[in-house]
């Protein structure tokens, strides 16, 4: 079971505000550092190598996809209020709407690895609503955030515009400890960086939410049997 810092509403409401104003913000010790070690662990036992093969560069490396259907073990930081009220406030939703979860997947950039491509994740759904993202996603430092590793990088203020991003677009990395998590609305330009080390790995954990009127890309309940759903907690069943 993981230890999540419980956040004030100062801090909730602060972190939508900036995610409204400049696209993200990042909450540091979201996670306890007992908790980040047992999370790394869950990890290596669940990612799986990827190459992402039609690309200039291809990308390698290792992931892991619809973890909330296969593991039990990430849903107290999935399910956490104060996490689905900050991603609440960036969608802009108020009751009865609500948000399901997207997907919960592992991000780990292994060195000598290219960067990304510049995308927004609410690209996925042909639908967008001015000012009111469909998606909105969060990713966990399981190892430290640096530039050096891949960090993602993002161009500040793009969630607002009407345009694709210039590829060689100014663009910041995020840099944060293990246990700082980064959440942004699925309007904002983003990618992962080149990981130019020898040995070091850059891991995250990767929650994305989606609008509870749209359909997750993973199916009704993320492919959980129905008879099993019916078990898991209340908390876990309102965001499948």
């Amino acid at each position: 079971m993981a230890t999540v810092q419980p956040l004030s509403a100062n801090v909730i409401q602060n972190a939508i505000r900036d995610a409204g104003d400049i696209g993200y913000t990042i909450i540091p010790n979201f996670v306890d550092d007992k908790s980040i070690g047992e999370l790394r662990q869950l990890c290596d036992q669940l990612f799986v190598p990827l190459e992402l093969r039609g690309t200039p560069d291809p990308v390698t490396g290792y992931t892991g996809k619809n973890l909330q259907k296969f593991s039990r073990g990430f849903d107290d930081i999935w399910t956490n209020p104060d996490l689905v009220k900050i991603i609440n406030g960036i969608m802009g939703n108020e009751p009865p709407w609500s948000v399901r979860i997207l997907d919960i997947g592992i991000k780990r950039i292994k060195p000598g690895q290219n960067g990304g491509r510049m995308h927004r994740d609410g690209q996925i759904y042909p639908l967008r609503v001015p000012g009111r993202p469909i998606v909105a996603n969060s990713l966990l430092a399981l190892d430290p955030f640096t530039g050096d590793v891949g960090a993602t990088t993002i161009v500040p203020g793009s969630h607002l515009w009407d345009k694709p991003v210039d590829p060689s677009h100014e663009t910041i990395p995020v840099e944060m400890a293990p246990g700082s998590i980064l959440i942004f609305g699925g309007e904002l330009w983003h990618c992962n960086g080149p990981n130019i080390t020898e040995d070091r790995v850059r891991t995250a954990l990767n929650m994305a939410y989606c609008s509870s009127w749209v359909q997750p890309i993973n199916g009704p309940f993320s492919g959980i049997p129905s008879e099993v759903v019916a078990t898991l907690p209340q908390a876990v069943r309102d965001l499948l």
